[in-house]
């Protein structure tokens, strides 16, 4: 649990940097079932500045920081998408983003649900 609010954590401070006052934030919540089997999904999307194509495959790269985030001297060292990926991921889950310059970005986070309480795992 503590991982996991450490990944909602730091999806949503990266939202609010990068989302300029009067945007909007949301995070939703879902069971969804693919492959064949049933996920928990955590959705983190914004209306932010937004990723460029060029730069998206990098997003998840140890100190990575894009272009505008370093033209604009935003906060952040570049750890914390990278830091998200590894714990989802460790979980046994994946982590997705879609994003268009200006128009805001879209994480989504994929875990297998946790067992019910007092199930064996």
């Amino acid at each position: 649990p503590e991982r996991m609010g450490q990944v909602v954590n730091n999806l949503i401070e990266n939202a609010i940097h990068y989302t300029h006052a009067g945007g909007r934030i949301a995070l939703s919540t879902a069971l969804t079932a693919a492959e064949g089997q049933s996920w928990a999904t955590i959705s983190v999307a914004d209306t932010g500045i937004g990723i460029s194509t060029k730069e998206l495959p990098l997003v998840f790269e140890r100190f990575y920081r894009g272009d505008i985030p370093r033209e604009q001297q935003m906060p952040g060292t570049g750890l914390g998408l990278s830091i998200v990926e590894k714990i989802v991921v460790d979980h046994g889950g994946s982590v997705t983003v879609r994003s268009e310059p200006g128009r805001g970005t879209s994480i989504v986070l994929r875990l297998p649900p946790a067992p019910p309480a007092g199930a064996e795992a």
